[in-house]
C-alpha cells in the first residue's frame, strides 16, 4: 500500500540507485519528543533505554498502525511509561513533537525527485500525519509515502519494507533506505535494500554525495557554519 504523488522517473541503469526511501523524523522533520519524553518519565531511562522502549511499546505499535485511538493511546502511554501529566496533557504535548523541517528539506527532495524516485517510509500516527500534509505539505515532495498508520506496517518489522518492495516492484537492491535508527537500518538490510543511518539533512546531503546520488554539492562537512541553505545540488546523470 502506497499514495502516489507525482509521476515516477525511470529507472536508469547508470545511477547508483532506482528509489531513494526515506525516514522522516530525524531525518528531514526535527524532533523534540526525546528531551521531553525524558522528564516526563523523571529520567528514570537512558536515551537509547528510551528509544527501545519506544519501538518496543505496544502502544506506540498500536496507534502507529491504525489500530488504536487517540485516547487509547494517551491514555496507555501514561501508564506504560509512568509519566507524570495526564493523558489529555500528554496529547496536547505530543501533537507538537515533528512540527519543523530542517532547512534545505524542500531544495534538497526537489532536486533529487528529477532523477529518482523518492518514497517514504515513516513510523507515524494521524495526529502528526495531517500536520505533515496540510502544514508542512512534505508528502507531496514524494512519489510514494508508507505511513504506518495507513499501510498497517511498522519499522523495524521486515513486512513494512517487503511491503515497499512489492508496491515498487523495484528489486530491493536498487533502493537505497536511509532512517536515523539503526534497528530499521539492519531489518532494511535483510530484505536486500541498501540501508544507511544518518541523523539530520546535513548527513543526508553527506552521505548521498559520497554514494554517488549527488555528484557535486558544495559542501564542507567540516565547516560547521555551513547550512543546508547554503548548497547547491547537482543529481548525477
Amino acid at each position: 500500500m502506497g499514495h502516489i504523488k507525482r509521476s515516477m522517473t525511470q529507472p536508469d541503469n547508470e545511477k547508483p540507485f532506482d528509489v531513494l526511501l526515506f525516514d522522516l523524523g530525524g531525518i528531514f522533520v526535527k524532533l523534540s519528543g526525546a528531551p521531553r519524553m525524558m522528564a516526563l518519565t523523571r529520567e528514570t531511562l537512558s536515551i537509547d533505554e528510551l528509544w527501545t522502549k519506544w519501538l518496543d511499546s505496544p502502544s506506540v505499535k498500536n496507534f502507529e498502525s491504525g489500530k488504536s485511538s487517540s485516547k487509547e493511546f494517551a491514555m496507555a502511554m501514561v501508564d506504560e511509561f509512568g509519566l507524570i501529566i495526564d493523558p489529555l496533557q500528554f496529547l496536547e504535548e505530543f501533537a507538537e513533537w515533528s512540527n519543523t523541517l530542517y532547512p534545505g528539506t524542500r531544495t534538497l527532495l526537489n532536486t533529487l525527485s528529477a532523477n529518482y524516485t523518492l518514497a517514504s517510509l515513516s513510523n507515524t500516527n494521524f495526529i502528526h500525519w495531517e500536520y505533515f500534509c496540510e502544514d508542512l505539505k512534505l508528502p507531496d515532495l514524494f512519489h510514494y509515502n508508507f505511513p504506518s498508520h495507513e499501510t498497517g506496517y511498522i519499522k523495524p518489522d521486515k513486512e513494512a519494507f517487503i511491503n515497499v518492495i512489492q508496491t515498487l516492484s523495484c528489486r530491493p537492491e536498487r533502493i537505497l533506505f536511509i532512517d536515523d535508527i539503526q534497528q530499521n537500518v539492519d531489518s532494511a538490510r535483510k530484505t536486500g535494500m541498501a540501508a544507511i543511518r544518518v541523523k539530520g539533512i546535513d548527513q543526508v546531503a553527506t552521505s548521498l554525495h559520497k554514494m554517488g546520488v549527488l555528484n557535486d554539492i558544495r559542501f564542507n562537512p567540516s565547516d560547521p557554519s555551513t547550512t543546508m541553505e547554503d548548497l547547491r545540488f547537482y543529481p548525477t546523470r
